[in-house]
This record gives structure tokens, sequence and C-alpha cells, in this order.
């Protein structure tokens, strides 16, 4: 699958199903290069497309975490601004499984999101952080 043909395939399928997602997923996984035409569709003005697309970079950056390192400051600047809840859930929940890859600025841009001053993702971060599944004292 060419990198230009995603976001055709992630507005395929029904609106409340994952789509071709498994399949852009896939083809990103076979060619890192694929990873910019991913991020391109943020832009789309499908609403199910970005959603599509925070599915697959989940996939992605879980198989390869060091695959987030460019892509941390269009993250942190552009997909944390969408008006869109699982964009921003998306950003939450890779810089918390990537805490170690931020940086200080990084990290700086991140808690600006997650704190009580934040944006509207702050509740969906805060979910994130007390999620059982990353903290074994709960």
């Amino acid at each position: 699958m060419k990198g230009s043909d995603f976001e055709a395939a992630l507005a395929e399928g029904k609106r409340n199903s994952l789509g071709r997602t498994v399949e852009v997923a896939e083809a990103v996984l076979a060619d890192k290069r694929k990873l910019k035409a991913l991020f391109a569709c943020y832009a789309s003005d499908d609403e199910w497309v970005r959603l599509r697309v925070s599915n697959a970079l989940k996939r992605v950056i879980r198989t390869h975490p060091s695959w987030i390192d460019p892509w941390l400051d269009p993250l942190l600047n552009d997909v944390v601004t969408l008006d869109q809840p699982s964009a921003q859930w998306t950003v939450a929940q890779l810089c918390l499984e990537n805490q170690d890859r931020l940086s200080p600025p990084h990290s700086a841009r991140y808690a600006r999101h997650v704190g009580p001053s934040g944006n509207s993702s702050d509740g969906m971060a805060c979910v994130a952080i007390r999620s059982p599944s990353r903290n074994n004292d709960s």
C-alpha cells in the first residue's frame, strides 16, 4: 500500500469499526518512511479517518517506540490541539508510554496538557496516568 493511499483506506469501512486500520499500520510497520503519510492523515476533514490514524499510530509506536522520536513535535504542537478527544487521548497515551523518550522541553509541553491548567485533554490524560495497566500499585 502506498502512503498516498492511506487517507482513502482509512475512510473505508463502517464508521464504528477499524476499517482498514490494521492494514495501514502494517504498511507503515513494513516501511518506516510511510509514517509521514500516516501523520499527514491527521489533517483529514473526516473525524473517523483521524480516529483511525490514532489507532494505527499507537500500533506502530508500540511495536517500534523509537519511531516516535521525530514525531514528538508534531504530536505535542499540532495533534494535541485537534478538537478530537481520540487524538488528544493518543498523545496522552503515547507520551505516557514513552516518557523516557521525552526531552525536557517535550515533557514541559506534555505537562501543560495534563496538568490542571492544560487544555481539554486534561481528563483523558489523567485517566491514562492512573490506568491500572500502567501502574501496579492499584
